[in-house]
């Protein structure tokens, strides 16, 4: 599929500018990871993302600047702060 992919899950090799393939809902984009990171699940296409690292990461913006990978709330004190 991709040369030197790396999968949701596994730690950041490398700082840098990494390109996103996502499955089949957006175009591919580039976002900046650090290392020691771990590569971001996408909460639409979830584990089928991948990431690449880019040769020139210019303009990169973070993953977390991302919408689709905004976290998610795992605690109740967490949810009822955000709606209230």
């Amino acid at each position: 599929m991709f040369r030197n992919a790396f999968k949701p899950g596994t730690e950041v090799p490398t700082s840098g500018a990494y390109w996103v393939h996502h499955y089949q809902h957006r175009v591919t984009h580039l976002v900046a990871l650090w290392q020691g990171e771990t590569f971001p699940r996408c909460g639409k296409c979830e584990d089928r993302v991948r990431f690449e690292l880019s040769i020139d990461g210019s303009g990169a913006p973070h993953f977390s600047a991302d919408p689709d990978f905004r976290a998610i709330p795992t605690d109740s004190s967490t949810l009822q702060g955000a709606s209230g």
